[in-house]
């Protein structure tokens, strides 16, 4: 599992986030500040823990989540 203080910054994520730095993390995931490389515009970027993603129900409610955010 990744933890925190995992140096990711600089990293781009799907062709489409830089991230900046380390914010924190949880059970699920780990979030990080980072730029929206197209709009330019600064986000949060929640990265869910390798080993759930294997889990269905769990990435139904990390999508679910991040559904409620947006909206």
């Amino acid at each position: 599992m990744e933890r925190a203080g995992a140096d990711r910054t600089g990293e781009l994520i799907k062709d489409k986030y830089l991230i900046e730095s380390f914010l924190g993390e949880g059970g699920m995931a780990t979030v990080y500040r980072a730029t929206h490389t197209m709009l330019g515009r600064t986000v949060a970027l929640k990265v869910l823990h390798p080993e759930l993603s294997r889990d269905k129900e769990v990435v139904r409610r990390f999508v679910r989540e991040g559904q409620a955010a947006s909206s």
